[in-house]
């Protein structure tokens, strides 16, 4: 028993010593987001006020939230509803520092 766990003690240590267990969480992509040509837009405004615009018509707006991974993460949107808020969750994932593909669709910074 004493070797089982001196052997996971060494796994667990190698696990937290390695490269991987450092990575960074993405950064949440605040500003103002266009496709090309611009039919969507996303706008992420650094105060958690967020929208999202189909053929410049705004499909939901409202408070905001971000949960990162380590090449995107999940914007949550919220919105008001008679009982509860609804809530539109988007795909981020960054390809570099201009642009983003949020649900398959790739959005350049404006």
């Amino acid at each position: 028993m004493r070797k089982i766990f001196k052997s996971a003690k060494y796994v667990l240590a190698a696990f937290w010593l390695s490269p991987a267990a450092y990575a960074q969480s993405a950064p949440p992509p605040i500003g103002t987001w266009s496709t090309n040509p611009a039919s969507e837009q996303l706008v992420v405004n650094s105060d958690w006020t967020c929208a999202f615009f189909y053929m410049g018509k705004a499909t939901v707006s409202g408070p905001c939230s971000w949960t990162a991974s380590s090449a995107g993460g999940i914007l949550d949107i919220s919105y008001p509803m008679p009982l509860q808020p609804g809530h539109d969750y988007f795909n981020v994932i960054w390809l570099d520092q201009h642009s983003i593909q949020v649900s398959g669709d790739v959005f350049y910074r404006q």
